[in-house]
């Protein structure tokens, strides 16, 4: 028995989680302002300047202001230095508009492209730590759970906002590190975030499972929030779809999700330490959700994501044929419930099948039950040998980079039963000295192009036994204020390592045309306030 490709399965359901409102239904999620991102304010520094701040609306002191392409480019003087409130003086020789590049310790790399020299002020990205501070604890409220034919796991993820889902990384929803468990007198090697209550469940012979503990990552100290899952699965029906070669999206709508807890946990340098209970919420009712009709080469996951103590968290995830019909789960002590529907290449789909390899030693029939109590908590720096144990995650069996890039997503309020309507899915962007040539989408009848969001990342390529998994630090965002069919950059050097592969993102974000949120036509718009529609594509090199 694949017993691996079964565990597999459990992480990969929370795999777009790991990411607002209209009149006519439409979602828009207004992000709080610790992650707002490439934005506008709309408060005013005084006349004839630009103020720079943080994510919490702190002046950026220091920072390196550049308007247009290079130093005295074009004309002289253009390169400022913010005071202690932030601001700079508008040049008397700025008189079109032109990029804006802002570069301040901590955070992105940020260009504006297009900005009329005129007061205004603007909010600059924190960027990734560089450490990885581990959070670690057990799950709980899982209670006695009977041999009934349904496994048990949890998996403990970050609360998402707007901003989190549309810079989705793997890494924040599968852990780069694993713990090794002995199953069956088998090692078993599973993502350090999921986790498994003792349990025992029937396959030819009794299982037992257990791995109550739970280990994350993250990048900067302070408050963060988590959600802590409880899913559920048919055990036999699960093991005998991937023993007959079904993908994980395959049989992901056998998966019952049950309830969860949040918890807010302080991160200092020394990382956090907190038990997480997933019995807190209960998600008791369900809401109704249709597929469009789509072409038979595209597959749509639909995603319920509820506010829950201001984050968003995945309390259904399900697979929708054209012109479908399904009930998801959600909760009634939500706050706001959204659904994201997310299109992508079934082709994509099929290159996340749990083909992964396991050892000669698949549990057979009358082989004696063992003991599955973690070995370790620690992540495995060497990889086991083909004698040695099970391989989960293994040898890119969730290639975090290249599967994913192209999709194109739609953000609806849950009250909205319509079928979504997409954007196009776009080419990766063609990457040429100081420019990108890209290829705008049409936009389709109700839907206003708000902006060509850009984003260059550092990616390593991190292995934890056989577990693969990306570390992504974002080097520069760039926002164009209307869709665009190629970017000129500003001049940037790049310091490349030799260990690492570097992606520009491409994405054109819309909202429905009768909102009413945000206002592009004005300086000093929030571009990202009221996003219902975000189609993306990646290019590495």
């Amino acid at each position: 028995m694949k017993l691996s490709r079964l565990l597999w399965t459990t992480a990969a359901v929370a795999l777009f989680a790991g990411c607002t409102k209209s009149p006519n239904n439409q979602t828009v999620i207004n992000s709080p302002s610790s992650d707002a991102g490439l934005e506008a304010l709309d408060n005013t520094p005084g006349t004839n300047s630009i103020q720079f701040v943080d994510e919490a609306g702190q002046p950026l002191v220091g920072a390196k202001i550049l308007i247009g392409y290079d130093v005295n480019d074009p004309f002289k003087g253009n390169e400022l230095v913010t005071d202690t409130s932030g601001l700079v003086s508008i040049p008397s020789d700025w008189k079109v508009s032109l990029p804006l590049t802002v570069v301040s310790n901590g955070h992105v790399r940020t260009t504006f492209d297009s900005v009329s020299p005129v007061t205004s002020t603007y909010r600059i990205s924190l960027g990734e730590g560089a450490d990885n501070l581990e959070v670690k604890g057990n799950t709980t409220g899982f209670g006695s759970l009977p041999t009934d034919g349904m496994a048990d796991f949890g998996l403990v993820i970050p609360a998402f906002t707007q901003k989190k889902l549309m810079h989705f990384d793997i890494s924040a929803v599968i852990s780069p590190s694993v713990d090794t468990i002995r199953v069956a007198g088998q090692k078993l090697d599973l993502p350090s975030n999921l986790t498994l209550p003792d349990q025992t469940e029937n396959y030819m012979i009794p299982i037992r499972l257990s791995k109550p503990r739970y280990r994350t990552f993250v990048r900067r100290d302070g408050q963060h929030k988590f959600f802590a899952l409880h899913g559920r699965f048919p055990f036999k029906k699960v093991i005998d779809d991937v023993r007959g070669g079904k993908s994980v999206y395959d049989i992901i709508n056998h998966f019952d999700f049950v309830g969860g807890g949040v918890t807010d946990v302080p991160v200092d340098k020394s990382g956090g330490l907190a038990d997480m209970s997933v019995s807190t919420v209960n998600f008791n009712s369900t809401l109704t959700v249709r597929a469009p009709a789509f072409a038979v080469d595209k597959s749509l996951l639909s995603l319920v994501m509820s506010d829950l103590g201001g984050g968003l968290v995945p309390t259904d995830l399900k697979r929708l044929l054209p012109n479908q019909t399904l009930n998801l789960k959600t909760t009634t002590t939500a706050k706001e419930t959204f659904v994201l529907h997310i299109l992508t290449q079934t082709q994509n789909l099929a290159g996340e099948s749990p083909r992964l390899a396991v050892m000669s030693t698949d549990l057979e029939e009358g082989t004696e039950p063992q003991s599955s109590e973690p070995q370790s908590s620690e992540p495995q720096a060497s990889e086991p040998t083909a004698d040695e144990g099970i391989r989960i995650l293994a040898g890119g069996g969730l290639n975090p980079g290249a599967s994913f890039n192209q999709l194109t997503f739609a953000l609806q309020r849950s009250q909205n039963t319509n079928p979504p309507t997409f954007l196009d899915m776009v080419a990766p962007p063609q990457i040429e000295p100081n420019l990108i040539r890209l290829k705008a989408p049409p936009a389709p009848a109700g839907i206003s192009p708000v902006a060509t969001y850009l984003v260059l990342s550092e990616v390593e390529e991190i292995m934890a036994g056989k577990v693969k998994s990306e570390r992504r630090t974002r080097l520069w965002e760039l926002f164009s204020p209307t869709w665009v069919d190629a970017v000129k950059l500003p001049t940037f050097t790049l310091n490349r390592l030799p260990n690492r592969k570097y992606r520009w993102e491409v994405m054109y974000v819309g909202r429905t045309a009768d909102t009413g949120a945000g206002n592009t036509t004005l300086p000093g718009a929030d571009l990202l306030e009221g996003i219902t529609h975000v189609t993306r594509n990646a290019a590495d090199f």
